[in-house]
């Protein structure tokens, strides 16, 4: 028996032929006659039972066909679920980003608010800026006073 060198899972010299030939043999087409004819008698029969609601064989449940809306019908649950839950996200978003906003804009009052009155960069009186005093109460009284102020 001599050796062969092995390189990347193969033979350096080839196929066997011993392998080949018995592969070739366990997977070729069958040569009998009637044997393509009498597959497809089979499949057919079955598919004409599966078709009209019973099965040739009784461990093989074959499932009819079912139309597009009636699998759907299976995730109507998951989908209302799921739509649920990106209402509560969206919501608990838009009421953060208007929180935020809120926020900014207080902070842009109180901002233009603390400038001393007669500093050169302070603003002219009746200005939205000068019409909320500091410590004047809370945001909501600043937002309301700021947009009462005249313009």
């Amino acid at each position: 028996m001599t050796r062969r060198r092995i390189t990347h899972h193969r033979a350096a010299d080839g196929p066997d032929p011993v392998v080949t030939e018995a592969l070739r043999e366990a997977h070729s087409a069958p040569t009998t006659p009637g044997y393509w004819d009498g597959l497809e008698a089979r499949i057919m029969a079955h598919v004409r039972t599966a078709r009209d609601g019973a099965t040739a064989l009784p461990r093989l449940a074959i499932a009819p066909a079912l139309e597009w809306w009636q699998v759907m019908s299976g995730w109507v649950g998951a989908g209302a679920w799921a739509a649920g839950v990106a209402a509560v996200v969206a919501a608990a978003a838009l009421v953060h980003s208007r929180a935020g906003e809120r926020r900014v804009a207080y902070a842009a009052v109180l901002e233009a608010t603390s400038v001393a009155p007669g500093a050169p960069d302070a603003p002219a009186p009746g200005t939205p800026a000068t019409a909320v005093a500091p410590g004047a109460g809370s945001e909501r009284e600043a937002t309301l006073r700021y947009l009462l102020s005249p313009r």
